[in-house]
């Protein structure tokens, strides 16, 4: 989900009866995710998060994973630690009955770039923190680029490689 600010994606959670969301651009700083995680988890949300970024014109970015309690997925902290990139992504570790234990990542990558030198190292950072914990994973958000920019292997991309 990518509502260009936490208000707007929160309003669009019930809509798409989502049971795990990516949320990119939230634009919230540590302080306020405190309080929001909290209004989450009375509505039924486990979450994780990353800081927006303050910029001169205000706040930018920011990223969340959400999981919705009522079904068979569950937030776990086991042995593969989580990966933040202010503002840029953030990975949880979630158990379902049919997979297991297997991670999401949850992207915002930088806008009007395409695959730039600063959003290919936030891919390269997923790539390599999925190569080390080896479990099934996935990568969602918003990349601001179409596919073909993207231009990596399918296997990458679906998190095949971690299996391989």
């Amino acid at each position: 989900i990518n509502g260009s600010c936490w208000n707007t994606s929160k309003a669009l959670l019930p809509r798409i009866r989502a049971a795990i969301a990516a949320v990119a651009e939230h634009k919230l700083l540590e302080e306020r995710i405190v309080d929001v995680k909290k209004a989450c988890r009375r509505r039924g949300w486990f979450s994780t998060w990353s800081n927006a970024i303050r910029t001169s014109k205000g706040f930018s970015s920011g990223t969340a994973i959400l999981a919705h309690a009522y079904l068979d997925v569950g937030f776990i902290d086991e042995d593969v630690p989580q990966l933040v990139i202010e503002g840029r992504a953030v990975s949880c570790n979630l158990r379902t009955r049919v997979i297991g234990p297997w991670v999401l990542y949850s992207l915002y990558l930088k806008d009007g770039e395409g695959l730039s030198i600063r959003n290919a190292e936030i891919i390269d950072k997923v790539i390599a923190h999925a190569a080390q914990h080896r479990r099934p994973w996935l990568a969602a958000g918003d990349m601001n680029m179409t596919p073909s920019e993207i231009s990596l292997p399918s296997t990458v991309i679906w998190g095949l490689a971690s299996a391989s």
